[in-house]
Parts: structure tokens; sequence; C-alpha cells
């Protein structure tokens, strides 16, 4: 499976910012780091979120609860989602 990368989600957030308004970068590149490494987490060979959807969920979801971004961080997380 191709995961998506912190590269494509900062793209996402800068153009995202550039038509919605708002603070563009990174607060912290570790939480943004985490969100996108969480996403691929596995328990005994077994992915943790098997589908798709679970995992865009999982990213949008600690992207939204972790604030890694300085503003949009809700905004990012469902962008994110859209175009996984």
């Amino acid at each position: 499976m191709k995961y998506i990368t912190i590269e494509y989600i900062m793209m996402w957030h800068t153009k995202m910012i550039s038509v919605t308004g708002g603070l563009k970068g990174i607060r912290s590149i570790e939480l943004l780091n985490s969100a996108v490494e969480n996403s691929k987490a596995t328990f005994n060979g077994v992915d943790l979120y098997s589908t798709i959807e679970e995992k865009c969920a999982s990213i949008c979801y600690s992207i939204v609860n972790n604030h890694p971004f300085i503003d949009g961080n809700k905004r990012t997380g469902c962008i994110q989602c859209l175009f996984y």
C-alpha cells in the first residue's frame, strides 16, 4: 500500500491556508510525523487500520487533536482525507 507523506500533507496545508486564510507553518514536525506513522501501526503483524478509510480517519484525528500546524489543523485534517 502507498502511504501518505508528511510533505504531501504540508503541501495541502499550504494550499488550503492560501485559499481560506490563516497562518502558514508547522508548530511541530514530530506531531505531524506521529500522525502519519500512527496510521501504519500494526499489532502481531496485522494492521490496526486495515482500510484506507481507517488510515485517513486516524491521520485526521491525530492532526485535529494534536495540532501540529500553527493554524488550520481541522481543515488540514479533513482535506487530507479527501485527497489521500
